[in-house]
């Protein structure tokens, strides 16, 4: 990592997810160490796209772990207790290169409305040099998932202090997993920031979730020793974000079917919400559907366009030319480098914004917010648009080359 990324990565307290990461199953239990592993992970890969927006998501991304730093970050002070946490560490990291590497799977939606499940390993490869540091390349299937996916548009965000307080290794999981479904539960509902919410969910799918490390723990001890000891561990994280109780659904002959979870936001030691909020303010043309300019300097940002462009952007395009860009990027590449390249060479001519628009919410309809939706008139049934580029779209070879060819449908 360069200097600017290590900078970068001491300021960064926030970690950011989308509904689909949040509510990921892992392919198997997750030490509590593993755990402190993968959310540093998430830090350093957001660090290195932070300091380098252009970075080329194709390679893996080295990333030097500081075993001694996150130490420091957790309260530890005396060399003796950081000793023990780097012995303990280094110990996890040689258990990794001989066990299956940690993996997500979560469930997309595609342009047709399926869902395809998709497995996220965290890492191509993991090297303990002999001076005791700990290198991980990041596998190039998550890294393109969490930037492109969860930083480009994320939905929540977990203080990184609150994986590092926590003593259960459970909390991680249980954390991300309640959040999700409060965010699912705000959707479509304004300024609801904070109060109760009640959360349901089946045991197999907390179990799912959450797999024990004990694989022959029954239901009643799961409840003990799994979820019951990560709430109180939550409740207790000065870094926690929500207040959970629990209670226990039961079923014929007394068998837990369900566990019902009271969740209460709490306001965060940082100030900075838990979940992310997107401008719905009036569009500033009705008769144009065309958005504010403040609005499209925040999703260009967003996006990862640098400072320099943006402000080429405004000196020679009109704002619904920009924002016929973006709309056209975010359906079909959501990279920077396209979203230049069409605004550099190609003039959307024969098409509305409301064309656009309806694009993007019929390829990618989780990057949709209130003021894009508000483009598209309240229509049911709003028909499926095939993203394809005509020869007179096409004005350069470095559209081109990043035009993504939507892929062929089985027959």
């Amino acid at each position: 990592m360069t200097k600017k990324t290590e900078q970068v990565q001491e300021q960064q307290l926030q970690l950011f997810y989308d509904r689909p990461l949040a509510k990921g199953v892992p392919n198997r239990t997750f030490s509590k160490n593993e755990v402190l592993f993968n959310v540093w992970l998430k830090n350093c890969i957001q660090a290195e796209y932070m300091a380098n927006p252009q970075i080329n998501l194709e390679h893996p991304i080295s990333i030097r772990i500081d075993i001694g730093e996150i130490a420091r970050r957790r309260g530890m002070t005396s060399k003796s207790s950081i000793a023990t946490f780097k012995k303990r560490m280094f110990e996890s990291a040689e258990a990794l290169i001989g066990n299956s590497v940690p993996a997500e799977w979560i469930w997309n939606v595609t342009p047709e409305g399926g869902r395809t499940k998709k497995q996220l390993p965290f890492y191509s490869s993991l090297e303990i040099s002999d001076q005791g540091y700990i290198t991980i390349n990041t596998s190039p299937e998550f890294q393109k998932y969490y930037i492109l996916k969860v930083l480009q548009h994320p939905e929540l965000q977990v203080n990184l202090d609150f994986y590092l307080q926590a003593k259960s290794q459970y909390s991680y999981g249980l954390m991300n997993l309640l959040l999700a479904e409060v965010a699912e539960q705000r959707l479509g509902v304004e300024e609801r920031i904070e109060g109760e919410y009640v959360i349901m969910i089946p045991f197999a799918d907390v179990y799912q979730k959450i797999p024990p490390a004990n694989a022959k723990y029954s239901p009643g001890n799961y409840s003990k020793n799994v979820v019951e000891k990560a709430v109180a561990d939550i409740n207790a994280n000065p870094y926690s974000q929500i207040h959970i109780s629990v209670t226990k659904v039961k079923g014929a002959y007394g068998a837990i079917k369900a566990f019902r979870f009271t969740v209460k936001l709490l306001h965060p030691v940082n100030g900075l919400p838990t979940f992310t909020t997107y401008a719905d303010e009036a569009l500033v043309d009705p008769a144009t559907g065309c958005p504010s300019r403040e609005y499209l300097e925040h999703r260009m940002k967003q996006l990862g366009v640098d400072e320099p462009f943006r402000k080429w952007a405004w000196n020679h395009r009109t704002a619904m030319v920009i924002a016929c860009a973006l709309l056209h990027t975010l359906a079909n590449a959501n990279t920077p480098q396209f979203f230049n390249s069409v605004l550099r060479a190609w003039n959307p001519r024969g098409k509305s914004i409301f064309d656009y628009a309806s694009e993007l919410k019929a390829n990618h309809p989780e990057l949709v917010d209130n003021v894009i939706e508000s483009i598209i008139p309240r229509k049911q049934g709003l028909p499926k648009r095939e993203a394809v580029l005509s020869e007179e779209d096409i004005q350069s070879p470095e559209l081109r080359k990043y035009w993504k060819k939507p892929s062929k449908k089985v027959q």
